[in-house]
């Protein structure tokens, strides 16, 4: 759990994501079962991460370490075996991979108040999150990054269903309501799981867990080791120092903790 992404950037001379994206999808033996094209593979990871844009948080490194906290969760609580089979895990790790993509660096109410193209496209409803999907989808349109070609029809439907569910889980505006519906079916969930693991198409009754499992894996630098969790921190407090400091020149008003002027990591930290 307790895994230092930075040095992993540091290792892979700046491409953390499509390093680790790639290891664990041709790991799972994924690149085997659906035909995937190496090549192709690789260059989508390296298109996907060179669309991350250069933020203090909200850039690819993030997009890596959410991947390993998923793969971890997914692992540790053997998803893998009672509620995914291998295109659900492929479905999850893409998932992780896309799930900030073309991420602006600003948070969704400041996209809404300040009538952005993404929020006015997207009706004002989770515009980040559906930008990431839609934006890594409209790359998986070109031929020479697509992935899931060699994929039947079914199961490129069920692919994208899954990718698009769990990263618009991602939006803490939908917190609660993840976490009824996960609550909910969780029961109902553990016993068909019993009765019929690894079915052809994970859906949704166990769909529950595996959004709750990215949104923990969203936040999993809590879990870390100390001083990484920190240095994560300060890098999430300089972001929003920055929209703090637009709001201010666009006469907003000014979201908690965003203010520059009255930084504390402490206040922030308060549950």
């Amino acid at each position: 759990w307790q895994f230092d992404t930075w040095k992993l950037r540091e290792a892979s001379r700046g491409h953390p994501l499509s390093t680790l994206g790639y290891y664990l999808i041709q790991r799972a033996g994924l690149v085997q079962r659906f035909k995937i094209n190496p090549v192709t593979l690789a260059r989508l990871l390296r298109h996907i991460e060179a669309g991350y844009p250069d933020n203090p948080y909200h850039n690819a490194t993030h997009a890596a370490d959410v991947l390993q906290t998923l793969h971890v969760i997914i692992h540790g609580a053997r998803l893998h075996v009672h509620y995914l089979d291998q295109l659900g895990l492929l479905a999850a790790y893409f998932a992780a991979i896309i799930h900030d993509y073309g991420h602006p660096g600003v948070t969704n109410d400041f996209l809404i108040a300040t009538s952005d193209p993404l929020a006015v496209r997207y009706n004002d409803r989770s515009p980040l999150e559906n930008h990431h999907a839609a934006a890594a989808f409209s790359v998986l349109r070109r031929p020479e990054l697509d992935v899931t070609a060699p994929l039947p029809q079914p199961d490129r439907t069920a692919f994208r269903k899954q990718v698009i569910d769990l990263v618009l889980a991602t939006d803490m505006k939908q917190h609660f309501a993840v976490l009824a519906h996960f609550n909910t079916h969780a029961g109902k969930s553990h016993l068909l799981s019993n009765t019929y693991p690894q079915t052809s198409h994970p859906s949704n009754p166990n769909l529950g867990t595996l959004q709750i499992a990215i949104k923990a894996a969203d936040l999993g630098h809590l879990g870390e080791e100390l001083e990484v969790h920190k240095r994560w921190l300060s890098h999430l407090e300089e972001e929003f120092f920055r929209q703090g400091d637009r709001e201010r020149e666009l006469g907003l008003p000014m979201s908690p903790l965003f203010d520059r002027s009255k930084q504390g990591v402490g206040k922030s930290q308060v549950g």
